[in-house]
């Protein structure tokens, strides 16, 4: 077969053919290292089922290579097996996969979708990096971590389903992923890079974990960790960081390190946003009720009314007297209540 040169050991180290539809001979084992780098004139590849390993940068650069059914006994693809295959839009994978390497499809800039197989329990650090037109990928029931860049600058991604398995998310894993607007995160999420994602052309993305939904452009990791652990003492914005302890208030309203941070730390948040005028915000923490404790809306009223913030003196005031009511009349002539 002078197009291929074999070992007896069944490794394909090197394809010298001129064929644009290459049929693989048969009882082959391994398809080696750059056999068929930048093989640019291949179209099509028919793999026999005896393949069973698929190495580094095999068929990179093949870029008119357009869709390629995996062999059915296939174990493992390569690192960068597949990179830079630029008119490759299928990808059919076998159901035995259980490992897809570093930047296999990395540049892959016409595959539309990837449905993964559930014996698939590794995928390398940005496998599919750069696959500007990816719409949809169907991840492993098993999968354990989602590595770094695996699904970085693939503009066209719209919705990811993470499995429940997954406990870490790597750094800039979707970043610039430009489509996704949520983000749903497994409740076993034990780490999460707070670069996770990011887009300089539009708004953050929004993350929902463990029923708790916040932004999370810059931060989604310091986040998780915040819900995960009750730990309240995290660099976040207020604002943010006021709005997911209302909502894990709304979730747990006698969490006892929750009440504790309310009553010692939250007035001072409240502050914070008397001061940047957060009216809105702010509404909705209120209407949340009992967040704010007796023994210091006095002080938060005096503080609006001292930063000339009338109506968030009003909205106070308001919160007060739906919450634990007037003392006295001489109390409600002190000016804490405008009429």
């Amino acid at each position: 077969m002078p197009d291929f040169e074999i070992t007896d050991e069944g490794i394909l180290k090197k394809y010298n053919g001129h064929e644009e539809h290459v049929i693989i001979p048969e009882h082959l084992i391994y398809i080696g290292t750059h056999a068929f780098y930048n093989c640019d004139f291949i179209k099509s590849i028919t793999f026999p089922d005896s393949v069973i390993h698929i190495w580094k940068s095999a068929f990179q650069g093949c870029r008119n290579l357009e869709e390629v059914i995996l062999p059915e006994y296939l174990a493992d693809i390569g690192e960068g097996a597949f990179c830079q295959c630029q008119n490759l839009k299928k990808i059919t994978f076998p159901r035995r996969l259980e490992k897809i390497g570093k930047d296999v499809f990395l540049g892959c800039v016409s595959l539309e979708q990837a449905v993964l197989p559930d014996s698939v329990s590794e995928l390398g650090q940005g496998a599919f990096q750069g696959c500007e037109k990816l719409k949809s990928v169907r991840l492993p029931k098993h999968l354990t971590e989602l590595k770094s860049y695996l699904f970085s600058y693939c503009a066209s991604l719209t919705e990811i389903e993470i499995p429940e398995t997954v406990t870490k998310i790597g750094t800039q894993t979707f970043w610039n992923c430009q489509g996704l607007s949520e983000i749903h995160l497994p409740d076993g999420l034990e780490f999460i890079s707070n670069d996770v994602i990011y887009d300089y052309q539009r708004p953050c993305c929004y993350f929902t974990y463990r029923g708790i939904r916040f932004s999370g452009s810059r931060d989604a990791g310091t986040c998780v960790y915040m819900i995960a652990n009750h730990n309240f003492h995290v660099n976040v914005p207020i604002t943010k960081k006021v709005w997911i302890i209302s909502q894990m208030y709304q979730q747990n309203p006698t969490e006892e390190n929750l009440l504790q941070y309310l009553k010692e730390e939250f007035p001072n948040h409240i502050k914070t946003m008397i001061e940047e005028n957060q009216t809105n915000t702010l509404r909705q923490i209120l209407d949340i009720g009992q967040m704010i404790q007796k023994e210091n809306i006095d002080e938060l009223i005096r503080y609006a009314i001292d930063k000339k913030s009338y109506e968030t003196q009003i909205m106070l005031t308001d919160y007060k007297r739906k919450q634990f009511g007037f003392e006295s009349a001489e109390e409600k002539a002190k000016g804490l209540l405008l009429e």
